[in-house]
């Protein structure tokens, strides 16, 4: 899977392997989210996977910090936009 960009991240208390859907950009608010799935050893392109939002923040040396989001509020925004950005590329 060339391009795949696979991370650890925290999942309720346990480091998982995770893949990278995309990454959501707001400039005007200095927002950006991302989005992942969980990785597993039988993922067929058929396999349902739940989506798992984050917050990024770049710290001060270039490099990427993956936030919780910790607000339903929050949460609920980031999803909806995500699903406002797939449907407008359809």
């Amino acid at each position: 899977m060339d391009g795949v960009k696979e991370f650890k991240l925290d999942i309720d208390g346990e480091e998982k392997t995770v893949v990278l859907s995309t990454r959501l950009e707001l400039p005007d608010l200095g927002l950006e989210y991302g989005y992942c799935y969980e990785k597993s050893d039988n993922d067929t392109d058929e396999t349902e996977k739940d989506l798992i939002a984050f917050r990024i923040r770049q710290e001060s040396d270039g490099t990427d910090s993956v936030l919780a989001i910790t607000s339903e509020k929050e949460r609920q925004f980031a999803y909806s936009l995500y699903k406002r950005s797939i449907d407008e590329a359809k």
